[in-house]
């Protein structure tokens, strides 16, 4: 069996995942605001977290996939074979690299904008 890759154009980091769960945008920005400073105790904590959340709701979206994808499988829309799990599995994790993309970008040009309003203040 093939193994499958996950975000293969990306690096998927503590960071990056912080960015991309449904959590408060505050809690987030105190959280990466403070990463790199941070007490090693705390941030290992934090880490064993954000991971878990991140692959429960993995595995939730690939469980939804499944369901939608039986469904399909019923109705003769797609076939159900062996590649039924891997074809459900690699379609979530390509919908959740979009996501993440998206939330990382929108994350870091938030970023920037935000360096940019202090400079211009700073010259006005």
């Amino acid at each position: 069996m093939q193994k499958l890759k996950l975000f293969p154009d990306m690096k998927l980091n503590t960071k990056t995942v912080i960015q991309s769960l449904p959590l408060n945008e505050d809690l987030k920005k105190n959280i990466l605001s403070k990463w790199d400073d941070m007490d090693q105790d705390l941030r290992y904590e934090i880490e064993n977290l954000v991971w878990e959340a991140y692959f429960e709701l993995e595995n939730v979206k690939v469980d939804e996939r499944l369901q939608e994808n039986f469904q399909k499988a019923k109705k003769g829309e797609i076939p159900l074979n062996e590649d039924f799990y891997k074809n459900a599995f690699q379609e979530v994790v390509l919908v959740q690299d979009q996501k993440i993309h998206e939330q990382v970008d929108s994350a870091e040009l938030a970023a920037v904008r935000q360096k940019l309003e202090l400079l211009m203040k700073d010259h006005i």
